[in-house]
């Protein structure tokens, strides 16, 4: 993996922890969605996208946590369907 893609995921990361805030359940999930499935595929590994949620707690509550949560399960089982 080049150092550019791997620099790459943290905008991924800080646009889905932004839009995570919003609290917006349906429409957010969707959006951050995306940009979790950016974030994989540039290389962001586990624990930088646990870290990510865990940051959003402090700063927007659990309710954010969860939906960047739903937002990620939703990425993961994108990832996982055979292309």
């Amino acid at each position: 993996m080049c150092k550019s893609s791997r620099r790459s995921f943290g905008k991924f990361l800080i646009h889905s922890a932004i839009t995570a805030s919003q609290h917006d359940l349906e429409s957010t999930t969707m959006h951050i969605t995306g940009h979790i499935t950016g974030a994989i595929r540039a290389g962001a590994s586990e624990r930088e996208l646990w870290e990510t949620a865990a940051a959003i707690i402090p700063l927007s509550g659990m309710p954010s946590f969860g939906v960047f949560l739903d937002a990620w399960k939703t990425a993961r089982q994108r990832e996982a369907q055979p292309k």
